[in-house]
């Protein structure tokens, strides 16, 4: 949702997902996505469908298709994608996927355009997943294009620690290490809940240090810390720090915060107060909006928020972690 023109929220796109168990080892999950025709309306824009099926002794296979309209206002599969899970060892499985794409207007075919191979291995406190995604090489072949490895490591409690690399091909045409991402979750004894993501990439310009990062720098670091009140209240505090591209040497400094409070009310919903803070003229946090709403309580496991707001002239987007590179579909 965004700021309405004559004030509150109007909403650009939603979207329904529903889960019928079809059979003992099978599920289907439908997800209809709309948007807005050009009065404004709301207007079925496009449809994912994913067929899981459990084939016993660890197997599965999943068939997804994205479905949106053509120039004559039909549905028409615009993907697919065919995804086989098998074990390839001990504590070891391995999945293949295969991704179909729209060969071209006229044809109005599918062709094979993506292969992912992805071997999870699981230890008894961790578990490490190497992903490769692999393009034609115009030669009738397949190349690696992108790598991402993933390791979550469980500590004491429940604390975790989560790195992912991401690989992509250099201008020597080989994979090298383009970003890692190190998300550490612990809860105090207090019971507030924190968690840091810590973003490394190469600034422009090359490396400052080297050393952090496995040979990139420390760009941006987001700190979240969530308290559960004895009132019920919920109190997330998140912190955006980054290091500035024009004068990365200077260090990480602080570019955004945002305060959300979830109070229970009587009716057993939740209402919600968000307040952005960003940097002034000056480089100095400041209050930006409010943000309000309220979420029903759950009917039959599902709730719709009700959305409205507060002081939302001139609101900014929400600052958001920094993007990363693309991953694979």
């Amino acid at each position: 949702s965004v700021p309405g023109v004559n004030g509150g929220a109007r909403s650009l796109v939603d979207q329904e997902t529903e889960t019928p168990q079809l059979n003992a080892n099978t599920t289907l999950t439908t997800t209809k996505i709309y948007g807005q025709d050009s009065a404004g309306n709301r207007r079925l824009i496009g449809i994912d469908q994913t067929d899981t099926t459990d084939l016993g002794g660890g197997k599965s296979r999943a068939v997804s298709t994205y479905s949106e309209r053509d120039q004559n206002n039909q549905f028409d599969v615009t993907r697919r994608k065919v995804s086989e899970t098998v074990p390839s060892g001990p504590d070891t499985q391995t999945t293949n996927v295969s991704v179909f794409t729209a060969a071209g207007e006229a044809s109005g075919q599918l062709a094979l355009s993506q292969k992912i191979h992805e071997v999870t291995h699981t230890g008894k406190d961790s578990e490490r997943t190497t992903s490769t995604l692999m393009r034609p090489d115009g030669n009738g072949g397949w190349a690696p294009t992108q790598r991402t490895e993933t390791t979550v490591q469980k500590q004491a409690g429940d604390a975790k620690t989560e790195e992912k690399n991401l690989y992509l091909i250099d201008a020597n045409g080989k994979l090298s290490l383009t970003q890692k991402v190190v998300t550490h979750d612990w809860k105090a004894k207090d019971g507030q809940q924190h968690q840091v993501v810590s973003t490394y990439v190469t600034p422009p310009g090359g490396t400052l240090n080297g050393a952090a990062g496995g040979g990139l720098d420390l760009m941006q670091q987001v700190t979240t810390i969530k308290t559960v009140r004895p009132d019920g209240k919920i109190e997330t505090r998140q912190q955006t720090s980054e290091r500035s591209l024009v004068s990365p040497s200077e260090g990480l400094k602080v570019t955004g915060a945002v305060v959300e409070v979830a109070a229970p009310t009587k009716s057993g919903a939740m209402r919600t107060q968000q307040t952005i803070y960003g940097q002034d003229g000056n480089g100095q946090l400041q209050q930006i909006t409010v943000f309000g709403g309220e979420q029903p309580a759950a009917a039959n496991g599902n709730s719709k928020p009700a959305a409205n707001q507060k002081d939302a002239k001139n609101a900014p987007e929400k600052k958001q972690p920094a993007k990363p590179a693309p991953q694979h579909p």
